[in-house]
């Protein structure tokens, strides 16, 4: 279960600051984490990277009980998820870009299929 989406506001708000449109937990050498980071600058969204080691073991756990086992970890005001998950990061985008009411109402869209066995296999997850 790699990919998976989050509304739940329990998540978000200890990691999202003020300015930031995303917290990125990430691993260093993470092809998907690098490329979730760069999509989001060419998105114009600001970013907070959090390296996954330097993670509190509270959080660690939270994401896991989630089902958030694969990284990145992308947390931000409306939901979090795992993996490179390009859709959520356009849905990001166009409601950081519209009005602060409408953005505050709009949920992510379901989860896609989740990271397959071999890559749990591979230790892509957290």
């Amino acid at each position: 279960m790699g990919t998976k989406a989050d509304s739940r506001p329990g998540m978000a708000p200890p990691a999202v600051v003020p300015g930031v449109a995303a917290v990125v937990y990430r691993r260093a050498g993470c092809v998907p984490c690098a490329a979730t980071v760069r999509a989001m600058a060419r998105h114009g969204l600001p970013v907070r990277q959090v390296p996954l080691e330097q993670a509190g073991a509270e959080e660690i756990e939270a994401f896991k009980a989630a089902g958030l086992v694969s990284a990145p970890v992308v947390v931000t005001e409306n939901g979090t998820w795992s993996g490179f998950r390009p859709d959520l990061i356009r849905t990001l985008a166009h409601n950081q870009h519209s009005e602060p009411r409408a953005r505050a109402t709009t949920q992510f869209a379901s989860p896609g299929p989740g990271v397959p066995a071999p890559a749990r296999a591979a230790g892509w997850g957290i």
